[in-house]
């Protein structure tokens, strides 16, 4: 943004990084959306899906619909676009600042802002076999009479094991700081359990405390198979000095 004129410039260079060869390389751009920023960039099975953000075309700033699916294949190198099917009443509002997962081939979105306000969803998925949205209904054990979810912006979500882990970013529900020009920190935690469609308010105290009462981030199987590994290991130990010790008899009888 320039600091006298308030114009947002905004470039469309697409700059592939391989890691392989360890240098950059110019993308292809045919095809591809308006300039745009504060959006989501989501990679499924070579394909990154693009969502929401603020664009800027000829000048004209908007915000894209979540009807307006951009993709792009790390594998061809090519642009497409595609509507999303929007189920009745399961209609995401625009956004920007938002996050996005991927849970079991659909993209969960997450918080956001339209205009200096909320979302009306702050959650929502797209399925990406069938670009439909939907818009799923968690719970919350602790708070069951809580009626909304946490609005949040510019945060950060990581899925681990079915459980989105939210933290930091600005919570939009807090008054206007008029020093910094920003809402109010968020100084929370947020796990969403998308096994029970549950979620939960957490601190990081009791994120690691591993007698605390909320959804672990790591499976119990997982928990098993670290515990089991020394046991494994000794049988597969003693399995090896028997085998070594029969050959060795066998050759031994063998040869007086």
């Amino acid at each position: 943004m320039d600091s006298e004129t308030n114009i947002i410039t905004l470039y469309d260079y697409h700059y592939i990084f391989n890691t392989i060869n360890l240098n950059w390389e110019v993308g292809n751009i045919v095809g591809a959306p308006p300039p745009r920023y504060k959006h989501t960039a989501t990679l499924v099975n070579e394909i990154i899906y693009y969502i929401g953000g603020i664009q800027v075309n000829n000048s004209i700033i908007s915000y894209p619909p979540m009807s307006d699916i951009y993709r792009y294949s790390t594998k061809s190198n090519t642009w497409s676009s595609a509507v999303a099917r929007l189920a009745p009443g399961n209609t995401p509002g625009p956004r920007f600042g938002h996050s996005a997962v991927l849970v079991e081939g659909k993209i969960c979105i997450f918080g956001g802002s339209f205009n200096d306000l909320s979302p009306t969803e702050s959650i929502a998925m797209l399925d990406t076999s069938t670009l439909e949205w939907s818009i799923p209904s968690f719970k919350n054990p602790r708070r069951p009479n809580m009626p909304t979810l946490p609005n949040l912006i510019y945060h950060t979500a990581t899925l681990v094991d079915k459980r989105m882990l939210v933290a930091f970013g600005n919570d939009t529900d807090k008054s206007v700081d008029a020093v910094n020009g920003y809402k109010g920190l968020n100084n929370d935690f947020y796990i969403f359990d998308f096994n029970k469609n549950e979620w939960y308010t957490t601190t990081a105290d009791e994120l690691t405390n591993p007698s605390s009462n909320i959804p672990k981030l790591f499976s119990s199987s997982s928990a098993g198979i670290s515990s089991n590994k020394p046991l494994t290991i000794a049988l597969l130990s003693v399995g090896i000095i028997l085998g070594v010790a029969i050959v060795g008899t066998v050759i031994f009888v063998y040869y007086r």
